[in-house]
């Protein structure tokens, strides 16, 4: 008969992590040692999208500006509309109806613009 013999293998994972574009310092030492001038290409790296991210918030910013200022001028040109078709208008119901939409507009959104974000 043959003796059968169990072996058992027994092993320690060990995992570790982190966030953000950088590794902590003592992996760079790793990296360097493996692959040479890799420290210096994950730090150029990380300039890079940062500098790509600064430019991309400076973009909305911009565009967020522009598209602020149009509306405005579209609402001046559409209140002056209505009010001058309302000097026009010999009905005064009619001329109440065209003064009165803009302006319920409009202080509707200074209304929004001062009520807190929760509402």
């Amino acid at each position: 008969m043959k003796k059968r013999t169990e072996r058992r293998r027994q092993g320690l994972v060990a995992h570790q992590s982190y966030e953000g574009p950088l590794p902590p310092p003592k992996f760079f030492e790793q990296y360097e040692q493996v692959l040479p001038g890799a420290a210096e290409r994950m730090m150029s790296s990380a300039e890079k999208q940062n500098d790509h991210r600064i430019r991309q918030e400076d973009r909305m910013i911009r565009h967020a500006c522009r598209t602020e200022t149009v509306g405005q001028v579209c609402a001046v040109a559409v209140s002056a509309g209505a009010i001058y078709a309302a000097t026009i208008v010999t009905n005064p119901w009619v001329a109440a109806a065209l003064i009165g939409t803009p302006l319920v507009s409009i202080v509707k959104l200074f209304i929004q613009k001062r009520a807190p974000n929760g509402s």
